[in-house]
């Protein structure tokens, strides 16, 4: 984790810091993450569970608002062609299209990029 001084401190998380950025969450509110959707289609979403795991790098092209978790989802709940190593999950929000919605996003994606708290 790192401190980032402007107007007021942010933190600069790691995504592999996730019990840091869980305790943020939690004594907080939520984290804004930036995300790579470019590479989002059939193989890195299911559709019937909202979850998403891409296992490649691309750079970020969205942000994301992290709102919660779950250790517990499991990686068989993303597509079966494309799955992570080890359960758990990021709950997001999503604005992109507008309205609100909602999503999983694994702890291993590997198109997360920059976690903000």
């Amino acid at each position: 984790m790192k401190y980032v001084q402007n107007k007021n401190i942010a933190i600069l998380f790691e995504k592999d810091d996730i019990s840091d950025i869980q305790e943020f969450i939690y004594k907080n509110g939520a984290v804004v993450a930036e995300f790579n959707y470019s590479q989002e289609g059939m193989d890195s979403y299911n559709s019937e569970y909202e979850a998403q795991y891409q296992n490649t790098f691309a750079k970020a092209d969205q942000v994301i608002t992290i709102i919660g978790w779950d250790d517990h989802f499991s990686k068989e709940k993303f597509n079966a062609s494309m799955q992570p190593s080890q359960d758990g999950a990021w709950y997001c929000r999503d604005t992109r299209s507008g309205a609100a919605e909602y999503k999983w996003i694994s702890y291993y994606d590997e198109s997360l990029a920059e976690i903000w708290g």
